[in-house]
């Protein structure tokens, strides 16, 4: 059963169903600089979960939480959680991992299942974005679901508009498009032996 949640983040649901050891697969920014100089959609998708943390006395720089940039693929996702589950020099390993994509999120389930793990038994992942394979993978994710279709018709709107303006560019004006916690079989309670 999908559940539709626009009013709670998703670093919050994890929290409330007891994690406290996230991972964090971020999109690779190739910025060189940290998380708090990360721009563009991979900066507001970090500041969401800097907001949810600091509501839980949390922060990215305890123990318990992972950031690790990698592309955004199947395979950066499968190496994401190698890293995250094999690394011997990290304290804790994740009971959840929150991509930043659903495609990153896909490699970590793969990588998890064929470690023998059980999802969201014995880890919880969640994506970013709602695409079409994340309702036929098993199981199902938690994801954000993004307005997909309406975020192309308005740059597409946008850039047809820059064209047109005679007079040089038109200013710069930014649109929120709503975005909906999808929550599927993919999470669940944190481990207790973890």
């Amino acid at each position: 059963m999908v559940k539709r949640r626009s009013r709670i983040d998703l670093v919050d649901r994890l929290i409330d169903l007891g994690h406290r050891n996230i991972g964090i697969a971020a999109i690779e920014t190739k910025s060189h600089t940290d998380y708090p100089g990360w721009q563009g959609i991979v900066g507001r998708r970090m500041a969401s979960v800097v907001r949810a943390l600091k509501k839980h006395n949390l922060s990215p720089e305890d123990k318990e939480i992972t950031v690790i940039e990698t592309p955004c693929t199947y395979r950066g996702g499968a190496d994401v959680f190698n890293k995250m589950w094999n690394d011997t020099n990290l304290e804790y390993r994740p009971t959840a991992i929150v991509s930043f994509s659903d495609i990153i999120a896909l490699g970590v389930l793969g990588a998890a299942q064929q470690q023998g793990l059980r999802v969201p038994e014995d880890l919880s992942i969640t994506g970013y974005d709602d695409l079409p394979l994340s309702t036929i993978c098993t199981p199902r994710l938690t994801t954000v679901h993004q307005p997909i279709t309406s975020k192309g018709r308005l740059a597409a709107e946008s850039l047809i508009e820059q064209i047109r303006f005679d007079e040089g560019a038109l200013p710069v004006s930014h649109k929120k498009l709503g975005t909906a916690l999808i929550v599927r079989e993919s999470v669940g309670t944190a481990p207790l032996n973890k």
